[in-house]
């Protein structure tokens, strides 16, 4: 029985084709370094471009193409190429090179910027938060950065005192100091530019107290603003504030008041000063900037000059008092030319005790030096011109005479009877009970 179906046909086996061998990878050494240069917009200068061109204008430096430029740094990089071989023809190269880009004050300054380096510039470090002590042990701090040595920090300082008793004043008297690198208390003031928040003054005020009163000359060193541009963005102001220490870049913000600056803040909460004051302080901390803020003191009732809580009479919450990196009180009563400074500080050594006296004409506050000093040199001029009335006479009666405490008169004569340019020496009267001194005959 034959089938029907087709017989089974078997394909001839294919000729077997070589397979071709991979291609040999090139070990890493042979591998050319990939150099990336950053990101940049058209016609945009980098650091790129300057380390290049500097590169080329270094005698020992390698002449390659390697690396890839921008165009601007090419140009350069071709024009001065050739010209590299010798030290001597170093500066003969620069001069050809920059001949054409003189002009470019953004390409010069990356130039010098870069010259000498033998890498890009590295990004920028961000600033250490956390620190152990063996690296506080092991870091060498720089001294502390000062606007006024001694008085006036970089950082946020708050000046306090009650109304119309001469804070603009100091304040007006400051940016003098800086804007003409004057003096202010004795104490050299570098140069700088002033911002001045004058909101509780208007133009015409401020020219008067400027030229007629303290004899400014005029100068481009200060700006006075005297409204503070609010909007729904920057409600708080914080924002223009940062816009004019990054483009400006002063030495001293000056805001005449912290009230008007921030209308809105409740100056007895904590939350409304650390979340409008911190951002500040931290501002003039990154930018190492002084930002001064005029403020006022309590108007409840008069308190003693002398008292040492004088934080307490200071307007608001502590928190306030607590942010600042250092803290004036100027105090000064009613219809009397004298004043008193006290100040504290994060770098102070010594707590400020100062006696002001304010002078006119000039309308400027004059330092006569350490309060207790100065105090102590009143009440020994008073105890000289009452022996110069009443003539020899015991502690008790100067003490009568003057109306003062006789134990601290009895202590005062002492001194004033002590060393070599003693101002009394002890008499003898008989007329006169205990122990009787008169003026110093010479």
């Amino acid at each position: 029985k034959v089938s029907r179906r087709s017989p089974i046909r078997t394909q001839p086996a294919a000729p077997e084709r070589p397979t071709p061998a991979a291609p040999e990878r090139p070990t890493p050494a042979e591998k050319k370094p990939v150099i990336r240069q950053p990101e940049r917009k058209a016609g945009e200068l980098t650091a790129w471009d300057a380390w290049l061109i500097a590169a080329a204008l270094k005698p020992d430096a390698p002449a390659t193409d390697d690396a890839p430029v921008t165009e601007t740094g090419r140009g350069i990089y071709t024009q001065v190429k050739t010209a590299i071989r010798t030290v001597e023809n170093r500066q003969h190269a620069l001069k050809t090179a920059l001949v054409d880009y003189a002009n470019n004050a953004d390409l010069m300054k990356l130039i010098k910027a870069q010259i000498g380096k033998e890498q890009p510039p590295k990004p920028e470090q961000p600033r250490k938060t956390i620190w152990t002590g063996t690296d506080l042990y092991n870091t060498e701090f720089s001294d502390p950065e000062w606007i006024v040595p001694g008085i006036i920090p970089v950082g946020f300082t708050l000046i306090a005192g009650k109304s119309k008793i001469g804070k603009s004043w100091l304040a007006l008297q400051l940016a003098q100091a800086i804007c003409f690198g004057g003096k202010l208390f004795d104490q050299a003031v570098p140069k700088g530019t002033v911002f001045y928040f004058a909101l509780e003054d208007n133009p015409r005020r401020m020219r008067k107290r400027m030229f007629s009163f303290q004899n400014w000359e005029p100068s481009d060193r200060i700006t006075i603003s005297h409204e503070l541009p609010v909007s729904k963005e920057d409600p708080d102001g914080f924002g223009y504030l940062d816009s004019i220490i990054r483009t400006n870049k002063p030495t001293v913000v000056i805001i005449d008041t912290i009230s008007r600056y921030f209308p809105s803040m409740d100056q007895n909460t904590s939350h409304d000063i650390n979340k409008m004051i911190v951002p500040i302080q931290r501002l003039a901390m990154d930018h190492q900037a002084g930002i001064i803020g005029i403020h006022h003191m309590n108007k409840k009732k008069e308190k003693d000059l002398e008292n040492d809580d004088w934080f307490d009479q200071i307007r608001g919450s502590t928190a306030l008092v607590g942010v600042a990196d250092a803290v004036l009180g100027m105090m000064r009563q009613r219809g009397k030319t004298g004043a008193i400074l006290k100040g504290t500080g994060r770098d102070f050594e010594d707590e400020l005790d100062l006696a002001l006296e304010f002078k006119t004409p000039g309308c400027f506050w004059h330092c006569d030096g350490n309060r207790a000093d100065v105090e102590m040199n009143k009440q020994d001029i008073d105890i000289l011109e009452a022996f110069a009335q009443i003539g020899n006479a015991n502690g008790k009666m100067i003490a009568e005479y003057l109306h003062v405490d006789a134990g601290h008169v009895s202590r005062r004569l002492t001194a004033l009877a002590t060393g070599h340019d003693a101002k009394i020496e002890e008499k003898t009267d008989p007329s006169i009970k205990g122990k009787p001194y008169g003026l110093r005959i010479k």
